[in-house]
């Protein structure tokens, strides 16, 4: 080998090592740290990876509904904010997030009647800020497509079904 190849290959090689050592030393600030705006006792490390702080709770509608807080059979029908909020007597003061579920039924009618029978019923669920409103079905009639189910009316409604309540 030539000093041309020796010195080429020690380059190439103090590159990499000094670019998996950047990567290893900044490896605590990558991703998501998440909400700035809530005032957490501790900073986030390694075993809370989303800046929730070890004092957040993730609550389903189970928990929930043995706190006190009523449900529907489709969830709740207050904002994440607002659970957290009724929680102060159990030490929770501030919401972090919210988990909503998104129904949405089709009917065979289509004059803002949503009668007749169900063509199909799709669920979405999805987190979300604290102050979502959920809300009760709403009819509605889609004329934008020409294919069923999605021709026609049909219910959109929105429930919360857990909560990410934190203590102080």
């Amino acid at each position: 080998m030539d000093k041309f190849n020796i010195i080429t290959i020690i380059s190439v090689l103090a590159i990499v090592f000094l670019f998996v050592v950047y990567l290893v030393t900044n490896s605590t600030s990558l991703g998501y740290t998440g909400m700035q705006n809530l005032e957490m006792s501790e900073p986030a490390g390694i075993n809370e990876p989303f800046g929730i702080s070890s004092a957040c709770e993730y609550l389903g509608l189970a928990e929930l509904t043995k706190l006190g807080i009523a449900a529907e059979s489709k969830g709740i029908t207050l904002s994440a904010n607002d659970v957290c909020k009724r929680l102060a007597t159990k030490g929770y003061s501030k919401c972090f997030a919210g988990e909503y579920s998104n129904i949405q039924t089709y009917f065979s009618s289509n004059d803002g009647t949503c009668m007749g029978s169900t063509q199909m019923i799709g669920r979405d669920i999805f987190m979300e800020e604290c102050d979502i409103r959920p809300m009760g079905a709403v009819c509605k009639t889609n004329t934008k497509t020409s294919s069923e189910p999605y021709l026609g009316d049909f219910n959109d409604e929105r429930y919360l079904v857990a909560a990410i309540c934190c203590k102080k």
